[in-house]
């Protein structure tokens, strides 16, 4: 009999666990934030024919016949920022605009502009865009829509990546949907706005969540990394000013807008974010919070917590390989937002959590993320060329336990060094944030598997 109580006392306990983290999840979706992604939550596709009703479309008309220097401003008051960038949304347009502005000047006459929205996450550990793509395809359509008349564009890309086909397809009925109900093309929904979306599949390689790169993909060549010699607001695609959205981004534009002619209040609109979840969690996925939500609060409320009891946790990549790993301690105090994993030395990025709970998945996990990093990226510039190959070399040996200390120093002293000329993007600088915070966060660990 004891026998008995001993072998069903495991199994009832994870049972117990299970309809917990069940129920609380459940209970969870319907607390009192409102959510902007409902049918992503639901995980409800719905045609938009019964998406859009006539409550939308005198909500999206009433947007379309504003000012659009009104719309910049209901969005600089939401404060929404780059899900990615995290650079103001608003100042984005306004560049934009001001470019516009002085073109049309010069040339006595107006110039037009493009908009692009990026839905190709080349990221490990994320999916959003994804989950958008299939869920919320009318919310993009509508943000590209706002995005374009808030830069007087006609134009409008969504670059996704060719491996989401079954995605694409999905947005490519939903645009010519949009088309039949006159909520796309010419004299949109009786306005006199006209806005033509054009979905482009990109080979997906890492490289093209660099601006510059994507732009040479769209425009048909081969995507690199390179300088600009203006911005892409100045001059982007084709040429022309471009205003560049993460998909997410321009997704979060319509509830911004609706609630603004609802005389609803926008000002934290800005704090709602997805975020991807994955790695030693008891159920992966992908959920709606609000920044400043606590990191523990939303691995054990909407993962069912880590695999084998938070005990077992080891660090947190809490955006991304690329975002840096925080340790158990700072996990426990950490709250998702910019500032916060700023100070820690991480970055906030696209919201991609990606948990882990043994020891050795710290050093494996890296290892396995530069090896991807020296087969996507460019190789172009003389810091990531020779930087990513040492710190794979240095990771192996730590893989092994016969790191050497003094290639560590060394390659820490190269990164203190100010960045070099020909730099062409971001990711010089971005690929050294993981080994660096490894190096601070888990140094008992470095010290283990360092001769």
């Amino acid at each position: 009999m004891n026998a008995m109580i001993l072998l069903l006392k495991k199994p009832f306990k994870n049972s117990l666990s299970y309809a917990q983290n069940y129920f609380v999840k459940r209970f969870s979706q319907y607390n009192h934030e409102e959510r902007l992604f409902t049918n992503l939550h639901r995980k409800e596709r719905r045609s938009i024919k019964d998406a859009l009703d006539e409550q939308t479309r005198f909500e999206i008309t009433k947007i379309l016949k504003k000012d659009p220097i009104d719309i910049i401003k209901t969005i600089e008051k939401s404060r929404l920022r780059g899900k990615s960038s995290g650079m103001p949304t608003f100042l984005k347009m306004l560049d934009v605009r001001d470019e516009m502005a002085k073109d049309s000047n010069i040339e006595n006459k107006r110039k037009t502009s493009v908009v692009v929205i990026n839905a190709a996450e080349n990221e490990p550990g994320t999916f959003k865009d994804r989950m958008l793509l299939s869920y919320e395809p009318l919310k993009i359509i509508e943000g590209a829509l706002i995005a374009s008349s808030a830069v007087d564009s006609t134009l409008c890309y969504i670059y996704t990546r060719k491996d989401y086909y079954a995605e694409m397809i999905n947005l490519q009925k939903s645009i010519v949907q949009c088309y039949g109900s006159k909520l796309l093309g010419r004299n949109i929904l009786g306005t006199n706005t006209k806005l033509d979306i054009l979905v482009h599949p990109g080979a997906g390689t890492y490289i093209t969540s660099e601006e510059s790169a994507l732009l040479e993909s769209l425009e048909g060549r081969f995507p690199i990394a390179m300088q600009l010699p203006q911005p892409v607001s100045a001059k982007g695609l084709f040429g022309l000013p471009t205003l560049m959205l993460n998909v997410e981004t321009a997704a979060n534009l319509s509830d911004i807008m609706k609630r603004e002619i609802s005389n609803k209040e926008v000002e934290n609109n800005y704090e709602t974010k997805l975020f991807c979840i994955s790695g030693d969690v008891n159920n992966p996925g992908i959920t709606e919070g609000k920044l400043s939500c606590s990191l523990k609060e939303l691995i054990e409320t909407h993962t069912g917590g880590v695999k084998d009891g938070w005990d077992s946790l080891v660090g947190v990549y809490a955006g991304g390989p690329a975002s840096g790993i925080l340790n158990k301690e700072q996990c426990e105090r950490t709250t998702m937002d910019y500032q916060t994993l700023e100070a820690l030395g991480c970055n906030l990025k696209n919201g991609s959590l990606i948990v882990l709970n043994n020891q050795d998945h710290v050093v494996d996990s890296l290892l396995n993320f530069f090896r991807f990093y020296s087969k996507e990226t460019c190789h172009i510039c003389p810091v990531c060329r020779p930087g990513i190959e040492d710190v794979e070399d240095v990771l192996t040996d730590l893989q092994h336990g016969t790191a050497n200390f003094g290639e560590i120093q060394n390659i820490l002293s190269r990164f203190q060094q100010p960045m070099q000329e020909g730099i062409v993007c971001g990711f010089a600088d971005n690929f050294r944030r993981p080994f660096l915070t490894y190096v601070n966060n888990f140094q008992h660990d470095l010290v283990r598997r360092t001769r």
